[in-house]
């Protein structure tokens, strides 16, 4: 495929689609993954997206929001200040937050709940892969 636009070619491997809406979703979720080099992943905004070694920027209209996983790395948590800081600046992707709300793991908040309904959950048995019971419970609880 000779991509989109014939100076910039899709690399090997990579397909352009085409058809599909251009609009965002209303409620987004980025993570931050790697040890060695970091990688921004968009991902599904869903319990299910969640670990505890990684970094989410969760982001809708009005809210932006910056959770830690107990075991995320500070160069993890450093990259993702850099990127909510960056949307909130800029307004980007349709986030009209006025700044970042920061939340750990380790230390639940009622703000919390206020993320955890942004996420989507398939059931109401979905848990968070490799968080505690207790916080699990909570979960379920808030929804």
């Amino acid at each position: 495929s000779s991509g989109i636009n014939a100076e910039w070619p899709l690399r090997p491997g990579v397909r352009e689609v085409t058809g599909g809406s251009q609009q965002l979703h209303d409620t987004l979720l980025i993570m931050i993954k790697g040890k060695n080099s970091l990688q921004t992943r968009l991902v599904a905004p869903s319990f299910s997206s969640l670990s505890q070694q990684d970094v989410f920027i969760l982001l809708s209209p009005k809210a932006l929001y910056q959770f830690h996983g107990r075991h995320a790395s500070v160069i993890k948590r450093s990259k993702a200040t850099e990127i909510t800081k960056s949307i909130v600046l800029a307004k980007e992707l349709k986030c009209q937050a006025s700044d970042a709300v920061v939340l750990d793991e380790d230390r639940g908040s009622y703000v919390m709940n206020k993320f955890f309904n942004l996420l989507s959950r398939k059931s109401q048995s979905e848990t968070v892969k490799g968080f505690s019971p207790s916080l699990s419970f909570s979960l379920s609880l808030s929804l």
